[in-house]
Order: C-alpha cells, then structure tokens, then sequence
C-alpha cells in the first residue's frame, strides 16, 4: 500500500497540474489572439504618422489609446464615433490660433482655414468700399499670425477745387490730402490739423 502523503502527491501529480496547465495554456491563448485579431489603422496627425494595431471599437478610443488627444477646435476625419475598420486612414487637421483685429475689435481664434480670405469668409467678415486686410487675402495662415481689418472712414473735404467724399485709410489729415494729390502751401492751413 501506499502511505498517505504518497498518494496525495499522485493524485496532485495525476489531476492538478494538468488543469493548471491547460488553464496557463488558455490565457496564453486569449492573449494571443487578441494580438492577432486587432486592427491595423494609419492616424496622421500633421507631419506625424502613427501605425496603430488595435482592438478598440471607435476612432476615438483607437486615438485615445495611441494618446493622441484632438483639441476642441481640430478636425477629425472621420470623426471620433465612426467604427474602427482594418487598414483605415485617420487624418487629423490641427486648429492654428491666431489674432484677428477688426476695427477696433480685437480677439483670439482657432482656425482651420488655409489663407487669409477664407479666415474672413469663416468669420463672417465682408470687406466694403477701400477696406482692405493685412497680410493680403492670398496669404497662408502661420501659428500665431495676426491678421487685420483696416475699415476705411468716409470724411468730407471742402477746399480748393470743390467739396468731395472721400473713403480713406489713411491714419492722418495730411496722410488723406497726400493720397487725394493736394498739396497744403506755407500760408495754408487745415482743420482738423495736419497731424
């Protein structure tokens, strides 16, 4: 007969570490194939490219997971609640902030737009008349650019020559007779004064 410690050590020998072992085998399993079955997607963020494998459900959580975090005003695309699919392209576009004067209104803004013209369309602004913009319409959006408004102002001239309505930019008295071509003499005055 067997003593009794001896056919404890059989049996822990005969059952235990079979079950054991094929549990250690399941998880091994389970790890792998959740490995394996995760999906492959390509996040660009800028001048950034991200190779992903994943196994979150959303393109959100598949960005959280590469800790890549969208600001408030960056564009996603496709956006966050769109299902991951396998070999899916995820382009993120980058908000620029910049200053935006107009008149004598001034603020701070995020933008998406490309040039100047299409911060002012996306801002609702209309240029009318001799306004004008700087930097010029055509001009590409940098970080931390300021753009502004120059809003043109109608005054009236009464002088030699008649009486006219001018829209001007121009900052001074003298600055608007130099643009309308009329020379001020030594015994001539203006009023308001020149400056």
């Amino acid at each position: 007969m067997f003593k009794t410690g001896e056919l404890l050590k059989r049996k822990i020998r005969r059952y235990v570490v079979p079950t054991v072992a094929m549990v250690v085998l399941a998880a091994i399993t389970l790890v792998v194939c959740a490995a394996v079955s995760g999906k492959v997607v390509y996040i660009y963020d800028g001048e950034v490219v991200t190779n992903l494998k994943t196994g979150q459900p959303t393109v959100g959580e598949a960005l959280a997971e590469a800790e890549i975090i969208p600001g408030e005003f960056d564009y996603v695309e496709p956006s966050t609640d769109t299902a991951i699919e396998s070999g899916m392209e995820i382009h993120i576009t980058r908000a620029v902030p910049l200053s935006l004067k107009d008149g004598a209104e001034s603020r701070e803004i995020f933008t998406l737009s490309a040039t100047v013209q299409e911060v002012l369309a996306e801002q609702g602004i209309t240029l009318v008349g001799s306004d004008t913009v700087v930097p010029t319409p055509d001009t590409a959006i940098e970080r931390g650019m300021t753009v502004e408004v120059r809003r043109a102002k109608t005054l009236e001239y009464f002088g030699d020559g008649g009486n006219l309505t001018v829209n001007t930019l121009a900052g001074t008295v003298s600055e608007m007779l130099a643009e309308l071509g009329i020379t001020v003499g030594e015994l001539d005055f203006t009023e308001p004064k020149m400056d």
